[in-house]
């Protein structure tokens, strides 16, 4: 598929808000989370980092993780996950300006920096991101971002595409880093305990609900399908994520609820970006897994080889993600 294949032209204005990017306390649950791909330049080497920093009001508490693999090798070089007395995390109204500890993002697009420090492990990390694209709300299209969960629901944005550029400091060796960037947020007052419980937002998400259900149907021809696998190991608040960027620079999202389904349609969105700003969000998703692997230590099965089907009018698109 080519861009002269896009038919539709997109709306061309950034649909985040300096609001959107800042805090929504008291929301009852907030996260920042990125995701990284980058290069040690000097040896090659690929690196993976992901972080997230979030408080929910439940406990009340804050949250903060990170994670970074060493993909060449295919090793976890590093990672820290801590629940902390909410207080810890630090966020500002009208920007990203987040802080935990010595750990910090900031910005505002299209220009963010990052930083992640653990002494323990002798591990500093510096990106400045670059936005190459505008962010987007999930189902933007449908519903602009809000999404239900039991009966309540949040909002729920990504930005898919930033150059990335900085340093990373592993055991006292100290290397330029460069390569791509994701960035997420989502807020809301729900819970995944009692996702059932409140009901102050209940016609908000009931019309969820109708957008999604009426944008999900519109874009499925009615039929019967070949197969449709279910399996009780899946959570029906679990999800299934990705995001990725192809080698002539588009980006692709896909999030799928997963209702105990492990191949048939997709209850969720793939977006595809490509170049000038023009997307395509694919409602019309089936998915298989392939393979499937078991984590003793959180008794828990994750796919690692899943394929994807998805059309939206005379586009199609067929992806095969494999994992470790």
């Amino acid at each position: 598929m080519t861009n002269k294949n896009i038919s539709k032209e997109n709306n061309k204005k950034n649909p985040w808000k300096p609001a959107d990017e800042g805090d929504h306390y008291p929301s009852m649950k907030e996260w920042w989370c990125i995701e990284t791909l980058f290069k040690t330049l000097e040896d090659n080497r690929k690196w993976n980092l992901k972080a997230s920093f979030a408080y929910k009001l439940e406990t009340p508490s804050c949250f903060f993780i990170y994670y970074l693999f060493d993909m060449t090798s295919k090793k976890l070089v590093a990672k820290k996950a801590v629940n902390d007395d909410i207080e810890k995390l630090s966020y500002k109204k009208n920007k990203i300006d987040l802080k935990y500890e010595k750990n910090t993002i900031k910005g505002l697009y299209p220009k963010y920096k990052v930083h992640i420090e653990d002494k323990e492990k002798d591990i500093t990390v510096d990106m400045n991101y670059n936005a190459k694209i505008f962010p987007h709300w999930s189902a933007q299209d449908s519903t602009n971002g809000y999404l239900p969960i039991g009966l309540d629901y949040y909002r729920y944005g990504w930005l898919l595409n930033s150059d990335l550029s900085g340093s990373l400091k592993i055991k006292g060796n100290l290397h330029k880093i460069k390569g791509k960037g994701y960035l997420e947020r989502a807020w809301g007052n729900w819970s995944y305990i009692n996702p059932f419980q409140k009901l102050s937002g209940i016609r908000k998400t009931i019309s969820t609900y109708g957008n999604l259900f009426y944008w999900w149907f519109s874009h499925r021809k009615p039929k019967i399908f070949n197969s449709i696998s279910f399996n009780s190991e899946n959570n029906p608040f679990g999800y299934d994520w990705f995001w990725g960027i192809f080698k002539n620079d588009w980006s692709v999202f896909y999030g799928n609820s997963l209702f105990w389904l492990s191949e048939g349609p997709a209850f969720g969105i793939l977006t595809l970006f490509t170049e000038g700003n023009n997307y395509l969000d694919f409602a019309n998703v089936n998915f298989h897994y392939n393979k499937v692997k078991y984590i003793e230590e959180y008794d828990m099965y994750y796919p690692i080889d899943l394929s994807l089907t998805a059309n939206l009018n005379d586009k199609k698109i067929i992806l095969m993600m494999k994992g470790p």
